[in-house]
């Protein structure tokens, strides 16, 4: 019979044996004596035992006939089988980007048995994978991601966990400065800030700026390092660098601002192993591009405001005409 499906087994088990339940006849006549095979005995026609150690351990029964005492050993025999003790664990990113790849793993604590199938799932539906999964989800939002092992001797691990798909900014924030035909290069088709090869689509995520700062956070800097190996796989293709700022203050002031940050990513990029010739920066005056209602700051909140500092990555050809900031 196949074991519960369970995330955790205790190696102690007790079992309770009733004479009746097993077919003695006549139970009053005899004397009960019972061997647990680990060292312990027990007497009665009703027991319990526990077992404290995994392993395989045979219950031998002995009759004896109250009247004449003739004794009838190993009458009956139990096979018990206790299993180790064993906790399993699943390692999930609490966030990831839809469309993108992340890894899940898992590990057995304790006597690790010998494993006789693997299966993930994702809400329901079945997915590849062994010790470790690459797995890869496209719509956005909270998503159920299901483990269950079975081992060579019938144990049922299973565990689960969820993971936030995140939608992607780039496609989230389309902006006026990203919108293009599709062009085709040699097979590769590409449009705005994204690329396509006849297997996965890559995407150049835009890098957003605090209110007032010239430097990168953290987070644009994770998100520049993507975007330049996004880069080393597309190198018939160069990019062109368009900056926005928020709407109040003076609007020569923001553009300045607006090349500054272009120039800051550009130099980065350099830095980091991209060619200066790969990378244009978009005159600001001509490709400025609001992603809201923002024209004029009083109508913004924060959050409104905030998604106008960035700077857009869009994928170009060499030699298709842009109007380019003369550097």
């Amino acid at each position: 019979m196949a074991q519960e499906c369970v995330s955790n087994y205790n190696s102690a088990k007790c079992i309770e044996i009733d004479v009746i339940d097993h077919g003695i006849q006549n139970p009053e006549n005899y004397e009960f004596y019972w061997d647990f095979n680990d060292g312990q005995k027990g007497k009665g026609g009703k027991v319990e035992h526990c077992y404290e150690e995994p392993g395989d351990y045979t219950v031998k029964l002995t009759l004896v006939n109250k009247v004449t005492g003739a004794f009838y050993p190993e009458e009956m025999q139990l096979s018990v089988n206790v299993m180790p003790e064993l906790r399993i664990s699943l390692e999930i990113p609490t966030q990831a980007m839809e469309g993108e790849s992340f890894e899940t793993s898992f590990f057995i604590e304790g006597e690790s048995p010998a494993i006789k199938s693997i299966e993930w799932m994702i809400d329901g539906q079945s997915a590849p994978g062994s010790t470790t999964s690459l797995m890869q989800i496209d719509t956005p939002g909270v998503h159920t991601i299901r483990l269950k092992v079975i081992t060579k001797n019938g144990m049922n691990l299973c565990k689960e966990g969820t993971v936030e798909i995140l939608e992607k900014a780039g496609f989230k924030y389309a902006t006026r400065f990203l919108k293009d035909g599709i062009h085709d290069v040699g097979g590769l088709l590409f449009s705005g800030n994204s690329a396509h090869n006849g297997g996965d689509t890559v995407l150049l995520q835009s890098v957003f700026f605090m209110p007032n700062d010239m430097s990168l956070t953290a987070e644009a800097s994770a998100i520049l390092k993507a975007n330049i190996e996004v880069l080393r796989q597309l190198k018939a293709l160069n990019i062109l660098l368009g900056s926005y700022t928020h709407t109040s203050g003076f609007y020569y002031v923001n553009r300045e601002v607006a090349l500054k940050r272009s120039k800051l990513i550009k130099e980065y990029m350099i830095e980091h192993g991209i060619n200066a010739e790969r990378i244009k920066i978009a005159d600001p005056e001509v490709y400025g591009s609001l992603v809201n209602t923002c024209i004029y700051s009083k109508d913004c909140d924060y959050s409104d405001a905030s998604l106008n500092l960035r700077t857009d990555f869009k994928l170009i050809e060499e030699g298709m005409f842009h109007w380019v900031q003369k550097e």
